[in-house]
């Protein structure tokens, strides 16, 4: 075999050497001096950037949500009408600022996590285009040795006619041996990362679609909110006009409803002892009370119960506050006076509860219900400027602040 041998091998080898190309493609043997390196560097650095950014961001939207729940519970934990109303008043521009924070918050992540999506999606293409690079030179490799034959590397050094050719021959095998390794773990490298950053992409993507739900909602909510208050604003300040324009008159229209609807109560005959417990929310959905149980208007006014409205409460179902019988329904009416469509439950032990302003009934005088059981919808019958519900709770006939059986 001898020096042919040897030559043999060597040609062997520089055809596959120069198949595979004298310089690797990179990233196989990548030098950080190279455009392609520098521009991974880059790319790197971006992903870390937004990678921070992102963790900054949720640490923000966390801090807004503990502060919407301090905000919700000074108002939960006020005890008294001047307090909760005071309560309200005082966290009206704390709730809509914090809800446009949040905007801000959810609008700044949905930017950064696009331009991760960038950068992950050029990432896995960079990726994708060097396993295809890689993978044609490891085929031209195989293509090589085939072509050559298969040539063992021990009979060529054994073979070599001196010490210097096998030296030679043995040290070449080794390179190409390296190289051919190295190709292999860069396409394993190379695959594995793929996989990853297609994993993070979908981790991304799903963040995104959750953040862009959560900003339309919120965005919904705060247009909602302001809706709804300037609603309250408008029609509370209507109310109070229409009233303070005739005031004698309106004051003696609202004594004689109040005689009327003592009379009512009076025929009621409160059966066994009061079912207990707390009243649920009457209007489920709806939390705001645009007027509250006490005086009104410079005192001018005493509200005997809590109106209840929202943006779309219109319709909105009304359900029993607690379980009861139905002990009565009116349906009839003049516009402009009094409470208009109602229904009042008798709950025992002298407690009733009386739902006024309804557009309709779905219950019946007599009718056995439950907690939570729909008797009717939010209207604007009688006295009213606007859809809301008029909940009022009564003890032996006696009005008391409804806020004590719905707050405990």
């Amino acid at each position: 075999m001898g020096k042919e041998n040897v030559k043999r091998l060597l040609a062997f080898l520089l055809c596959g050497l120069l198949l595979s190309g004298s310089t690797p493609i990179l990233p196989v043997y990548a030098d950080d001096t190279t455009t392609e390196a520098a521009a991974e560097t880059t790319a790197a650095s971006s992903d870390e950037e937004n990678r921070q950014k992102l963790k900054e961001l949720q640490e923000q939207s966390e801090q807004l949500a503990e502060e919407r729940k301090q905000i919700q519970s000074q108002i939960s934990s006020a005890k008294s009408q001047r307090q909760q109303q005071q309560a309200i008043a005082d966290t009206l521009d704390s709730r809509i600022n914090n809800t446009i924070s949040q905007i801000t918050v959810l609008d700044q992540k949905v930017i950064v996590l696009k331009d991760e999506i960038a950068i992950t999606e050029d990432h896995i293409a960079t990726l994708q285009a060097n396993i295809e690079t890689n993978y044609e030179l490891f085929l031209q490799r195989v293509r090589a040795s085939y072509m050559y034959g298969d040539i063992k590397p021990m009979s060529v050094v054994l073979g070599a006619d001196d010490y210097y050719d096998s030296l030679v021959a043995a040290k070449t095998i080794e390179s190409v041996a390296d190289h051919d390794n190295k190709l292999i773990e860069q396409l394993n490298s190379d695959k594995a990362e793929v996989e990853e950053a297609l994993e993070q992409l979908e981790v991304d993507k799903k963040d995104l679609e959750d953040s862009i739900e959560t900003l339309e909602e919120e965005k919904a909510a705060l247009e909602s909110e302001l809706e709804a208050t300037n609603v309250e604003i408008e029609n509370f300040s209507k109310m109070e006009k229409e009233f303070q324009a005739n005031l004698a008159a309106n004051q003696k229209m609202s004594q004689e409803l109040q005689e009327e609807m003592n009379a009512v109560f009076a025929l009621i005959n409160s059966v066994g002892e009061y079912v207990g417990g707390e009243m649920m929310w009457p209007v489920p959905g709806f939390n705001t009370i645009s007027s509250y149980y006490g005086w009104r208007w410079n005192k001018t006014d005493y509200h005997t119960g809590i109106d209840i409205t929202g943006s779309g409460v219109n319709k909105a179902t009304i359900v029993a506050a607690n379980s009861g019988t139905v002990a009565k329904v009116n349906t009839s009416y003049v516009p402009g006076k009094g409470y208009g469509i109602y229904v009042i439950i008798d709950h025992g032990g002298g407690c009733v509860s009386l739902y006024g302003h309804c557009s309709s009934v779905l219950v019946s005088e007599g009718q056995k219900v439950v907690k939570g059981t729909p008797i009717a919808k939010v209207g604007s019958t009688g006295w009213s400027t606007g859809p809301h519900l008029h909940f009022e709770v009564r003890e032996s006939g006696q009005h008391v602040n409804p806020l004590g059986y719905l707050q405990g």
